[in-house]
């Protein structure tokens, strides 16, 4: 972690300095090598938060876009249970940044616990997250919006953990790697919006720098309920314009070999 308590100060790692964790309240040690970025650990390897993901460059990467004061701040439920959220805005929004694969049981108590929650997901991890994506793009058709698409079939082209996500679904594939020359498609983020319709989904392109302005101003990125609303309906008509095209083909074709048939 980022964040622990010295003298009941929030406090980032410095080389000897010791804390306590803000969960547990247990003895911190900052760990401030050459190998690794700098961090807190707890002493004797303890994880007090199951949720606990070991903090990798591109989370802190993602956590300094934010002020240091919205950072790994704890979360209790009306139980108590207490958690460590990596961002929380003073307007009531999470920020989860997740690197690592995720059980969907964890993920939607994770939903429900912080209930305003955007996830973030690095899609850089796994060699093949972005040549899906990218064979995606391809097959994404208008929405009535500008910068929504919207796909079919999408457990073909996203990792199926998160399609089900009842809060959007933020796919970062730039990651933090700043040697190679990032696409364009790398350079903008990708909100998967929550829910399915008739196998369908809808798809966002977010600029980075809109992203960070709507959450640090406590503007809405969009209102996805009006915009999943519209694009099945969207589909709906489509299906339907379908099946007629279709029942209309089907009757002719027959009407044509009844046709041909009776002339003999």
């Amino acid at each position: 972690m980022h964040i622990a308590l010295v003298n009941g100060v929030r406090t980032p790692p410095s080389p000897g300095l010791r804390g306590h964790c803000p969960v547990c309240e247990n003895e911190t040690i900052a760990k401030c090598g050459e190998q690794r970025i700098w961090h807190w650990a707890h002493r004797g390897k303890l994880h007090c938060d199951p949720w606990w993901e070991r903090e990798t460059t591109w989370h802190r990467h993602w956590k300094n876009l934010f002020p240091e004061a919205w950072q790994e701040q704890l979360s209790r439920d009306p139980s108590g249970q207490k958690h460590i959220a990596d961002v929380r805005t003073p307007f009531g929004t999470v920020l989860e940044f997740q690197y690592s694969a995720i059980a969907p049981e964890e993920r939607r108590i994770r939903e429900g616990f912080y209930g305003n929650l955007l996830w973030i997901v690095s899609g850089a991890r796994l060699k093949t997250d972005f040549p899906r994506f990218e064979a995606a793009l391809k097959r994404f058709t208008p929405s009535p919006y500008k910068d929504v698409s919207i796909l079919r079939f999408p457990e073909e082209y996203f990792r199926k953990a998160w399609l089900d996500s009842s809060v959007p679904v933020i796919f970062d594939f730039r990651g933090v790697d700043a040697i190679l020359p990032a696409s364009k498609t790398k350079e903008l983020i990708w909100c998967l919006l929550p829910r399915q319709f008739q196998r369908h989904v809808a798809v966002a392109a977010i600029t980075r720098s809109y992203f960070v302005e709507a959450i640090t101003s406590g503007h809405s990125l969009m209102d996805h309920l009006e915009i999943l609303e519209r694009c099945e309906a969207l589909v709906r008509k489509q299906r339907q314009r379908d099946e007629a095209d279709w029942n209309a083909r089907f009757i002719a074709s027959v009407r044509g070999k009844r046709g041909y048939y009776g002339r003999g």
